[in-house]
């Protein structure tokens, strides 16, 4: 049988392996994370959008097809945009020279919206409890289902409901 074929009964193989995978990370100061499902992916046709992991200060290139993890900021610059779809179906087409982040720490999709434009369509979500709330500065705004659209400059804030409701 090949490896892949193998079916273990006792999966005690495993504990010291991923004890001694977690030494190393902390060694190595790396993050480990684990998914019960499939991930929060980006989609881009340019190489003008960048990812600033929560925990670094410096901006990098993110490919087409990437993974995107909890509280990632992500930045598109001039001629560029992306489509960021989240597990539950939703997704985020962000704009040109926009940038927002993106918190699924607890039941909610949280995104802070710092400045540009993006849009927002909740029709198909697979989870129909869960609220995206987006933040831009001191104004919240609740996305149940439907479909939203955000301008954001410095001093003013721009919002669209094309369905549903938005609070």
């Amino acid at each position: 049988l090949p490896f892949f074929a193998l079916v273990y009964s006792n999966t005690d193989f495993a504990v010291s392996l991923l004890q001694r995978i977690g030494r190393i990370a902390r060694i190595y100061k790396q993050r480990l994370t684990f998914h019960p499902s499939q991930f929060n992916v980006l989609s881009t046709k340019t190489k003008n959008v960048l990812r600033k992991f929560n925990d670094q200060v410096v901006w990098d290139s993110i490919e087409s097809n990437q993974e995107v993890k909890n509280r990632d900021t992500i930045r598109t610059e001039g001629l560029s945009d992306a489509v960021l779809t989240l597990n539950d179906g939703t997704k985020i087409n962000i704009a040109e020279n926009s940038m927002i982040l993106l918190d699924i720490s607890d039941k909610n999709i949280n995104v802070n919206f710092a400045y540009g434009s993006f849009e927002a369509a909740r029709e198909n979500t697979n989870q129909g409890d869960v609220k995206m709330n987006i933040t831009a500065g001191d104004k919240v705004v609740e996305v149940g289902k439907g479909d939203v659209k955000l301008d954001k400059t410095k001093n003013e804030l721009n919002l669209k409901v094309g369905e549903g409701e938005a609070k």
